[in-house]
Protein backbone atom coordinates (compact mmCIF):
# COMPACT_ATOMS: atom_id res chain seq x y z
CA UNK A 1 0.00 0.00 0.00
CA UNK A 2 2.83 2.33 0.06
CA UNK A 3 3.59 1.42 -3.61
CA UNK A 4 3.74 4.94 -5.91
CA UNK A 5 5.05 6.87 -2.21
CA UNK A 6 8.73 6.86 -3.02
CA UNK A 7 9.98 4.46 -0.53
CA UNK A 8 10.56 1.31 -2.95
CA UNK A 9 12.70 3.74 -4.76
CA UNK A 10 14.77 4.35 -1.67
CA UNK A 11 15.06 0.53 -0.70
CA UNK A 12 16.33 -0.16 -4.26
CA UNK A 13 18.78 3.06 -3.92
CA UNK A 14 20.17 1.65 -1.18
CA UNK A 15 20.06 -2.02 -2.07
CA UNK A 16 21.70 -1.00 -5.17
CA UNK A 17 24.72 1.77 -3.66
CA UNK A 18 24.78 0.10 0.03
CA UNK A 19 24.36 3.43 1.36
CA UNK A 20 22.11 3.59 4.35
CA UNK A 21 19.05 6.07 4.60
CA UNK A 22 17.78 7.53 7.67
CA UNK A 23 14.67 9.48 7.18
CA UNK A 24 13.39 12.01 9.26
CA UNK A 25 9.43 12.92 9.74
CA UNK A 26 8.51 10.93 6.55
CA UNK A 27 4.56 10.80 5.53
CA UNK A 28 3.01 7.74 4.34
CA UNK A 29 -0.38 7.13 3.25
CA UNK A 30 -1.88 3.98 4.50
CA UNK A 31 -5.26 2.79 3.15
CA UNK A 32 -6.01 0.60 5.86
CA UNK A 33 -7.78 -2.44 4.04
CA UNK A 34 -10.22 0.40 2.04
CA UNK A 35 -10.88 2.74 4.89
CA UNK A 36 -10.41 6.10 4.59
CA UNK A 37 -6.55 7.00 4.04
CA UNK A 38 -4.81 7.92 6.87
CA UNK A 39 -1.37 9.67 7.14
CA UNK A 40 1.46 8.51 9.16
CA UNK A 41 4.41 10.30 10.01
CA UNK A 42 8.12 8.34 10.99
CA UNK A 43 11.24 8.74 11.87
CA UNK A 44 14.13 5.56 9.71
CA UNK A 45 16.38 4.22 9.34
CA UNK A 46 17.57 1.19 6.36
CA UNK A 47 20.78 -0.09 6.68
CA UNK A 48 22.61 -2.74 4.34
CA UNK A 49 23.60 -5.72 5.86
CA UNK A 50 26.59 -8.06 3.46
CA UNK A 51 26.99 -11.48 3.60
CA UNK A 52 30.61 -13.16 4.66
CA UNK A 53 31.77 -12.07 0.34
CA UNK A 54 30.52 -8.54 1.03
CA UNK A 55 28.23 -8.70 -0.88
CA UNK A 56 24.60 -7.13 0.27
CA UNK A 57 22.28 -9.88 1.49
CA UNK A 58 19.24 -7.69 3.15
CA UNK A 59 18.02 -4.64 4.58
CA UNK A 60 17.57 -3.82 7.92
CA UNK A 61 14.62 -1.35 8.34
CA UNK A 62 14.02 0.58 12.11
CA UNK A 63 10.96 2.72 12.22
CA UNK A 64 9.90 4.81 15.09
CA UNK A 65 5.90 6.30 14.73
CA UNK A 66 6.05 10.06 15.68
CA UNK A 67 2.67 10.35 14.25
CA UNK A 68 0.59 11.19 17.75
CA UNK A 69 3.79 13.02 18.93
CA UNK A 70 3.75 15.11 15.84
CA UNK A 71 -0.60 15.60 16.40
CA UNK A 72 0.70 16.60 19.92
CA UNK A 73 2.84 19.46 19.48
CA UNK A 74 0.06 20.61 16.39
CA UNK A 75 -2.57 20.78 18.82
CA UNK A 76 0.03 22.61 21.29
CA UNK A 77 0.59 25.34 18.24
CA UNK A 78 -3.08 25.59 17.60
CA UNK A 79 -4.25 26.38 21.25
CA UNK A 80 -0.96 28.72 21.86
CA UNK A 81 -2.19 30.62 18.65
CA UNK A 82 -5.64 30.60 19.36
CA UNK A 83 -4.92 32.06 23.21
CA UNK A 84 -2.72 34.78 21.19
CA UNK A 85 -5.47 35.60 19.38
CA UNK A 86 -8.32 36.16 22.39
CA UNK A 87 -5.13 37.91 24.21
CA UNK A 88 -4.50 40.36 20.90
CA UNK A 89 -8.38 40.92 21.36
CA UNK A 90 -8.61 41.99 24.76
CA UNK A 91 -8.63 45.80 25.90
CA UNK A 92 -6.32 45.17 28.60
CA UNK A 93 -2.21 44.58 28.44
CA UNK A 94 -1.71 41.27 29.21
CA UNK A 95 2.01 39.90 30.32
CA UNK A 96 3.44 36.68 31.00
CA UNK A 97 7.18 36.21 32.76
CA UNK A 98 9.24 33.22 33.95
CA UNK A 99 9.39 32.99 38.42
CA UNK A 100 12.34 35.54 37.72
CA UNK A 101 10.87 37.87 35.86
CA UNK A 102 11.97 36.75 31.89
CA UNK A 103 9.23 37.85 29.67
CA UNK A 104 7.73 35.51 27.97
CA UNK A 105 4.72 37.25 25.92
CA UNK A 106 3.40 40.48 25.55
CA UNK A 107 0.09 41.22 24.09
CA UNK A 108 -0.75 43.56 20.92
CA UNK A 109 -2.12 46.09 23.61
CA UNK A 110 1.39 46.67 25.22
CA UNK A 111 3.17 47.81 21.08
CA UNK A 112 0.02 49.76 20.55
CA UNK A 113 -0.41 51.45 24.07
CA UNK A 114 3.65 52.27 24.28
CA UNK A 115 4.50 52.59 20.64
CA UNK A 116 7.76 50.03 22.23
CA UNK A 117 9.29 47.90 18.94
CA UNK A 118 11.21 45.92 20.99
CA UNK A 119 10.55 42.96 23.12
CA UNK A 120 12.19 43.26 26.67
CA UNK A 121 14.38 40.28 28.50
CA UNK A 122 13.24 40.60 31.73
CA UNK A 123 10.06 42.68 33.50
CA UNK A 124 12.34 44.63 35.52
CA UNK A 125 13.30 46.62 32.11
CA UNK A 126 9.86 46.36 31.15
CA UNK A 127 8.78 48.33 34.28
CA UNK A 128 12.08 51.52 33.66
CA UNK A 129 10.92 51.62 30.20
CA UNK A 130 7.25 52.17 30.70
CA UNK A 131 6.75 53.32 34.46
CA UNK A 132 6.80 57.16 35.88
CA UNK A 133 9.73 57.87 37.58
CA UNK A 134 7.98 58.78 40.78
CA UNK A 135 5.84 54.90 40.89
CA UNK A 136 9.26 53.33 39.22
CA UNK A 137 10.68 52.14 42.77
CA UNK A 138 7.59 51.39 44.23
CA UNK A 139 6.53 49.07 41.35
CA UNK A 140 9.99 47.35 41.43
CA UNK A 141 9.29 46.69 44.89
CA UNK A 142 5.90 44.97 44.64
CA UNK A 143 7.08 42.63 42.30
CA UNK A 144 9.86 41.63 44.35
CA UNK A 145 7.92 40.97 47.11
CA UNK A 146 5.40 39.59 45.07
CA UNK A 147 8.10 37.16 43.63
CA UNK A 148 9.86 36.18 46.97
CA UNK A 149 6.49 35.44 48.75
CA UNK A 150 4.90 33.75 45.83
CA UNK A 151 1.80 36.33 46.65
CA UNK A 152 -0.42 37.85 43.87
CA UNK A 153 0.77 41.35 42.88
CA UNK A 154 -1.94 44.13 42.89
CA UNK A 155 -0.93 48.11 42.80
CA UNK A 156 -1.58 51.13 40.62
CA UNK A 157 1.37 53.42 38.51
CA UNK A 158 1.37 55.22 35.91
CA UNK A 159 2.81 53.74 32.26
CA UNK A 160 4.13 56.03 29.39
CA UNK A 161 2.14 56.01 25.79
CA UNK A 162 3.83 56.35 22.86
CA UNK A 163 2.58 59.90 22.44
CA UNK A 164 4.36 60.52 26.07
CA UNK A 165 1.63 60.87 27.93
CA UNK A 166 1.43 59.30 31.53
CA UNK A 167 -1.83 57.06 32.34
CA UNK A 168 -3.01 55.22 35.47
CA UNK A 169 -3.16 52.24 35.29
CA UNK A 170 -4.27 48.86 37.43
CA UNK A 171 -1.41 46.11 37.41
CA UNK A 172 -2.70 42.90 38.53
CA UNK A 173 -0.12 39.06 38.33
CA UNK A 174 -1.15 35.97 39.69
CA UNK A 175 1.55 33.34 40.22
CA UNK A 176 1.35 29.71 38.52
CA UNK A 177 3.34 26.78 40.08
CA UNK A 178 4.90 23.32 38.98
CA UNK A 179 1.95 20.89 39.34
CA UNK A 180 4.61 18.47 40.29
CA UNK A 181 6.91 20.50 42.13
CA UNK A 182 5.11 23.06 43.80
CA UNK A 183 7.75 25.75 42.79
CA UNK A 184 6.85 28.69 41.36
CA UNK A 185 7.19 29.03 37.54
CA UNK A 186 5.43 31.91 35.96
CA UNK A 187 3.28 35.31 36.50
CA UNK A 188 0.32 35.80 34.79
CA UNK A 189 -0.42 39.52 34.74
CA UNK A 190 -2.35 42.29 32.87
CA UNK A 191 -3.10 46.33 33.14
CA UNK A 192 -5.81 47.88 32.85
CA UNK A 193 -6.37 51.18 32.28
CA UNK A 194 -8.22 53.05 34.97
CA UNK A 195 -7.07 56.90 34.44
CA UNK A 196 -10.24 58.18 33.89
CA UNK A 197 -12.01 56.87 36.78
CA UNK A 198 -9.31 57.86 38.76
CA UNK A 199 -9.12 61.00 37.99
CA UNK A 200 -13.25 61.12 38.33
CA UNK A 201 -12.33 59.50 42.42
CA UNK A 202 -9.91 62.01 43.14
CA UNK A 203 -12.27 64.92 41.96
CA UNK A 204 -15.04 63.49 43.69
CA UNK A 205 -13.21 63.18 46.63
Amino acid sequence: EVEGQGYFEILDHVYKTGEPFVGRDMKVVLHNGGTAPEERFLDFVLYPLRDNEGKISGILYHAVDLTEQRRAQQNLASSEERLRIMADAVPQIIWITTADGQVTFLNRQWFTFTGAQEKFYSVQELFRAAVHPEDLDATLSAFEEASTRGLSLSLEHRLKSSSGEYRWFLSRAEPSRSRTEGALSDWFGTSTDVHDSKLAREALR
